[in-house]
């Protein structure tokens, strides 16, 4: 028993590292066995983001408790014929195409399911994301709303033009006040002497 714990003690960094491979294992796998699930028996009629045969199934474990969508997914005729209003609702939404019954799966593997479509969901808004970095306002103001700002060329370029035409002016009326006191034979004194 002493040379038994004495070898545990010795090569715990090896079961460590041996337990903590076979977890990642297990979670890859499981991962893999989620999307495969989905695959063959989600895919054909629902998407993650846009509305096929079936709803789009993004954000569909905020919408529905879990009770709800596991009673569903097992036998959604079953919820419709008892008068659910919200299976009924969604049957007549959906053309009255009915949801074959999943009562194959158990709760574990739709349980993976929704965390598949979960994950799904959050990749696409991460990506969405990454695609389009640029913050826009929260109030939509039209399609030609910009936010003004002070660096913008469409404040500073209109300003500089009025500004040099307003200096351009003012030397013309000076240079023409000076010419008209000339023709008068008025005394003209120049700026410097002043």
């Amino acid at each position: 028993m002493k040379r038994l714990s004495e070898f545990v003690m010795s090569n715990t960094f090896f079961f460590g590292m041996v337990f903590f491979t076979m977890v990642q294992f297990n979670s890859a796998f499981a991962q893999e066995d989620a999307q495969s699930l989905f695959r063959h028996n989600c895919m054909s009629c629902h998407s993650i983001e846009q509305n096929l045969v079936g709803p789009a199934l993004k954000g569909v474990t905020e919408r529905r408790d879990s009770a709800w969508l596991y009673s569903f997914i097992k036998n959604s005729q079953e919820m419709i014929l008892a008068g659910d209003p919200l299976a009924v609702d969604l049957f007549n939404r959906f053309n009255k195409v009915p949801m074959p019954p999943f009562t194959h799966l158990s709760d574990e593997e739709i349980g993976a399911i929704l965390r598949h479509i979960e994950s799904e969901a959050q990749q696409t808004a991460m990506a969405t994301a990454d695609q389009n970095p640029i913050p826009r306002p929260e109030e939509f103001y039209g399609a030609n709303y910009r936010q003004f700002t002070f660096s913008d060329i469409i404040f500073w370029l209109p300003m500089t033009i009025t500004v040099i035409l307003l200096i351009v002016t003012l030397v013309a009326f000076t240079h023409a006040h000076d010419a008209l006191k000339e023709a008068r034979n008025e005394t003209v004194v120049p700026q410097e002497e002043l």
